[in-house]
């Protein structure tokens, strides 16, 4: 008997040791997360997650599991510049002034510069560098180059179990987001001919698909703090942060609130294979995804690929590495937005919830199915089961009327059924104000 009651006694320890640490390895993972005290006042103290190595809390105190939501989107002040320029120098033909004559001004070649470079350094890809799960990396001041940058901010919230709901916490979280310019493109590429800008050492390896001028939540500088008094000042370059993901408080009256995990999910409408549109290299959406998100050590647990053109199974398996051999999905039939069990928003309902990180790509050059998702999104309650309360990052080619690209596009210039360019520049950021980063997709 009393080798069973020290047993009992060292397995109770034991448990409450390995609670500890799984409180402590939870917090020290999600960033920032426990913090608060009953009747839902929290008054922004640093958040110390429980662990055996911590004196006991008060006993007016209680831990808080706290995550990030998204507040309000900053246009940059370059920004707003283009969005009271761009409705007087676009047109539907090369005649006249336009979009590409007008980058051609002084102050825009060197905003384009500072822009295209910063972004370029930042998302460089080196297969050495890992996405940080936590801030290890050390903090930095901001480039000249970001003042160009628009900004989407955060807000931190704590959980109440006694209510059983997310409640106003201390803190302020800001992410840099490339700004809306231009055609919503890379203005080094091959669009405008020969009134194309021209930068030195321009890495020009996608003529006609650069992607360089898009920043990626883990390629774009970030800072927080858990104070309301302090503007946060402890920019990383790169990184998770802690607004990536989050848990979701399950309740049950047992044995209280726990906390389900996240996944990282990609959807790609608009797939074709992984190695290329039709074989093409150049246009590889699925490799760009894996390379910037996936191989950078913040892998998919799921990476489903839509496409309506018929492709050989042998041949899209073939070309998958092999870590996404069992996670990857292919779709090989096309997508609706009717009232069927192939509309496109609902199945994101059902794949994704509010806690995952999602990517989203649309490019299915079809009209009927990419403006009746976008108009879905951008008219949705995101605070009652809408989809775009489920996007976190969404790559979107918006196909509108004015030249050079409505040739491209195959759109009569006297289209009047598709938009402007200043009809994108406020889709764009639209989306970006639902908390959704929105970038242009070539």
């Amino acid at each position: 008997m009393a080798r069973q009651v020290v047993i009992l006694a060292c397995t109770a320890v034991l448990s409450l040791v390995v609670f500890g640490l799984y409180n402590y390895n939870l917090g020290e993972q999600q960033e920032d997360l426990w913090a608060g005290s009953p009747g839902g006042h929290f008054d922004g103290q640093k958040d110390i997650p429980p662990s055996p190595e911590n004196q006991p809390l008060p006993q007016s105190v209680e831990p808080q599991y706290c995550k990030w939501v998204f507040d309000t989107y900053e246009s940059s002040t370059y920004e707003e510049e283009w969005f009271q320029e761009v409705r007087h120098v676009q047109s539907v033909t090369a005649d006249g002034p336009n979009i590409c004559k007008a980058m051609l001004a002084e102050k825009h070649i060197i905003a384009s510069k500072s822009i295209i470079g910063r972004a370029i350094n930042l998302t460089f890809i080196d297969p050495k560098v890992q996405w940080a799960t936590s801030d290890n990396i050390s903090p930095t001041f901001l480039h000249p180059a970001d003042r160009y940058m628009s900004r989407m901010h955060y807000q931190r919230v704590c959980y109440d179990e006694q209510r059983q709901e997310f409640l106003p916490a201390s803190g302020h979280g800001v992410q840099l987001i490339e700004p809306l310019f231009g055609m919503l493109r890379d203005p080094f590429d091959v669009y405008c001919g020969a009134d194309k800008l021209v930068m030195n050492d321009y890495p020009d390896l996608d003529p006609g698909q650069s992607k360089l001028h898009i920043l990626p939540q883990g390629y774009a500088p970030y800072a927080y703090t858990t104070k309301d008094s302090d503007d946060p000042t402890n920019w990383r370059t790169h990184g998770i942060p802690p607004w990536h993901t989050s848990l979701r408080p399950v309740y049950n009256e047992q044995i209280g609130t726990s906390f389900s995990t996240s996944e990282n999910i990609h959807m790609d409408l608009g797939s074709s294979y992984f190695g290329g549109w039709t074989l093409d290299a150049q246009a590889a959406s699925g490799h760009w995804f894996y390379d910037h998100y996936h191989a950078r050590g913040q892998k998919f647990t799921r990476f489903i690929a839509v496409e309506v053109e018929t492709l050989n199974d042998t041949t899209a398996y073939k070309q998958l590495p092999e870590d996404l051999v069992g996670i990857y999905t292919l779709m090989n039939i096309p997508l609706t937005m009717g009232e069927d069990n192939l509309n496109a928003i609902e199945m994101i309902k059902r794949v994704v919830k509010p806690e995952d990180f999602f990517v989203l790509k649309l490019d299915i050059d079809s009209a009927p199915i990419e403006e009746p998702m976008v108009r879905n999104l951008l008219a949705d309650d995101p605070e009652n089961g809408g989809a775009s309360a489920l996007i976190d990052e969404l790559m979107f080619e918006h196909h509108v009327n004015y030249w050079p690209l409505n040739k491209s596009w195959r759109i009569p210039s006297n289209s009047t059924e598709d938009g402007d360019l200043i009809t994108s520049y406020n889709l764009f950021r639209n989306l970006r104000k639902k908390g959704i980063r929105s970038h242009s997709w070539p």
